[in-house]
């Protein structure tokens, strides 16, 4: 008899504490909070929403050249952290090809890519140009850090991290070979003094075959945006 009272008191007591607990859920999802959540939700799903689309539009489009593909490079324009002055890489392109190192102050690896762009780039001097781009630190930091190293090449802010995602970086440092055609020839995520190695081979095959060697006409660059 006992047992079967305990029993009972038991199975009562847990249907208090459920009915208890479900009244507490029920109040929380009727109270400020839960109206915060509803008005919030909406504007969360359609800003995912954009950024998928910002990210569709922004991608690299593929160019056929003969049997091979490459990625075409998107237009840019940025600031130089030295003096403010801003650097459009389709003006840079129409004389010479670029290669471009995105990276960040806080990078590990980043200062040894660097120094080895700072030494191409005095050996090709005005041939070729060279663009270093940080889009994870603010303009003031960059020119600090740049200004240490004693950096001579191009060092551009890309505050927003818009012109990394458009190319999709992914780690730093990454670098991108780009020719007049503006197509991209060569490019590494991660630092590597191999694949850095490579840069010289590839920009002398640009350089003795006049800077465009797939087209006489040189296809317009992605607008920026």
């Amino acid at each position: 008899m006992m047992e079967r009272l305990g029993l009972r008191v038991d199975q009562l007591s847990m249907k208090s504490t459920t009915s208890t607990d479900t009244r507490t859920r029920a109040a929380w999802w009727s109270g400020p909070i839960a109206q915060i959540i509803a008005l919030l939700l909406p504007g969360c799903v359609l800003y995912g929403g954009y950024l998928c689309l910002q990210h569709k539009n922004t991608a690299m489009p593929s160019v056929a050249v003969g049997n091979e593909v490459r990625e075409h490079s998107v237009d840019f324009t940025l600031p130089d952290v030295s003096n403010g002055k801003k650097v459009r890489l389709s003006s840079i392109l129409a004389k010479k090809p670029v290669v471009i190192s995105f990276w960040a102050t806080w990078c590990k690896y980043c200062p040894g890519e660097l120094s080895q762009m700072q030494i191409l780039s005095k050996q090709y001097g005005e041939r070729v140009q060279f663009l270093a781009i940080d889009p994870s630190d603010s303009p003031e930091t960059i020119d600090v850090f740049a200004r240490r190293r004693n950096m001579h090449l191009s060092v551009l802010s890309d505050t927003y991290g818009d012109i990394a995602r458009n190319y999709g970086v992914t780690e730093f440092p990454t670098f991108v070979l780009i020719d007049r055609d503006g197509l991209i020839e060569y490019g590494h995520e991660g630092y590597d003094e191999k694949a850095i190695s490579q840069i010289p081979v590839e920009l002398n095959r640009l350089l003795k075959n006049g800077n465009k060697l797939y087209s006489s006409k040189r296809p317009e660059l992605e607008p920026q945006n």
